[in-house]
């Protein structure tokens, strides 16, 4: 419900609902009022959960962003003054940065035995004074940096032209590379953890492009999946591949370290070859804008400690794409949970690195971010609860005891 006296919004710029309302709700999680959008009867505006409506109210009155909805610029005294009552890693620093200072100015007390000594404390005084002051500073801006949504682009050369097109949702850095190599019709293979987001950047690049998608899964799936058969009564199926390789398209093969070796091979005339002839003997010729990208946990080497079922490839198959290493983006991953959630991401985050420093084979995802925070900002669960969920109950007992050992 609104906790303030009620101010005039603009219309909401995802959904264009005209009768809106400005007031305060209070995150728990993050510890500070936020401005959101309301209804006349003082119900909460579901549009504010997207990034680009979010608005955090400095200080303590009332009101929401300007008509043009740009995030104003921060007040840095009143970011400082709230920092400093309220963090205790600004205390911490504080203390340390007084002790740095009597350090530094210990050959000073010395020599200011004979000296005024109201001299030297108001010496130390300003050089504790001045240090907190950067210090504060500091945390502000990265406060600051944390709630601000950011603006992205893809600008890409391809044989066409140059392809100019806005992302509304913030892309996995690599997404430009793979689609500079895709713009020339380079075959792909992105191998990486899993949750990183290689699929969806696949499909993300083939709107960019303008091409039609096509995504398979490759478990379980057997060549005549692919290239299709024929029936009993001689009429031809079609596999996956043929309408994309005759009418154009991105394929995305999903997972293609967990499928069959045959389902695999028999795509290599297919992928090497400017034509490619179907099991009903139609030879057809390869669009020119026919792309495939590959998505893997593994290089094809077979599997390891964490993707154990995961299959040796064929080199021949391999060697036909361009390898990307597609690992997390933890930047775009506070994007991806949404910057009201903030702590948890940090949190998962925090686990994540914990894990791979002493080399645990657990997999702590960006998926682990996303999910949590949603149950989080919906009241559907707390932190502790989402930390069993996503993070904890993946593992093993002694691996949870290691990372909360040394968190």
């Amino acid at each position: 419900m609104i906790t303030n006296p009620k101010k005039k919004a603009p219309p909401c710029n995802h959904c264009g609902h005209p009768d809106l309302y400005w007031g305060f709700w209070y995150n728990q999680h993050a510890g500070k009022n936020v401005s959101r959008m309301y209804y006349d009867d003082g119900t909460l505006h579901d549009c504010l959960n997207i990034p680009s409506h979010r608005y955090v109210a400095s200080g303590g009155e009332p009101g929401g962003p300007p008509e043009d909805q740009a995030m104003p610029a921060p007040d840095l005294e009143k970011i400082i003054s709230y920092i400093a009552q309220t963090l205790e890693v600004y205390d911490q620093k504080i203390k340390e940065k007084v002790q740095e200072a009597q350090v530094a100015l210990a050959d000073k007390v010395v020599a200011a035995q004979l000296a005024n000594e109201a001299t030297l404390r108001a010496d130390l005084t300003t050089l504790c004074a001045d240090s907190a002051h950067k210090i504060a500073e500091s945390v502000a801006r990265t406060v600051v940096a944390e709630l601000v949504p950011v603006q992205h682009e893809i600008v890409v050369k391809d044989y066409a032209g140059v392809i100019q097109q806005k992302i509304a949702t913030r892309p996995h850095h690599k997404l430009d590379y793979l689609v500079r190599k895709l713009s020339i019709r380079r075959h792909c293979m992105l191998s990486g953890p899993a949750g990183s987001s290689k699929t969806t950047c696949a499909q993300m690049a083939a709107e960019i492009l303008g091409l039609s998608y096509y995504e398979r899964a490759m478990t379980g799936t057997l060549e005549d999946d692919i290239v299709g058969r024929l029936s009993p009564d001689g009429r031809f199926i079609p596999g996956f591949l043929y309408k994309p390789y005759k009418d154009g398209g991105l394929v995305c093969e999903d997972e293609v370290d967990s499928g069959e070796a045959s389902a695999l091979v028999c795509q290599n005339p297919a992928f090497a070859n400017g034509h490619f002839t179907f099991p009903n003997g139609e030879r057809v010729k390869r669009h020119p804008d026919f792309v495939a990208v590959l998505t893997a946990n593994t290089w094809g080497r077979g599997g390891d400690q964490v993707y154990a079922g995961r299959n040796r490839l064929d080199g021949a198959f391999l060697d036909r794409f361009a390898k990307i290493a597609w690992d997390y983006d933890e930047s775009a991953e506070f994007d991806w949970a949404g910057r009201d959630q903030v702590d948890w991401v940090k949190f998962v985050q925090r686990a994540r690195k914990v894990a791979f420093d002493h080399k645990l084979h657990v997999v702590i995802s960006p998926r682990a971010s996303i999910m949590g925070a949603e149950d989080l900002r919906l009241g559907i669960d707390d932190v502790e609860g989402c930390k069993e969920a996503y993070i904890w109950l993946n593992m093993s007992k002694d691996d949870r005891a290691k990372i909360e050992a040394n968190m």
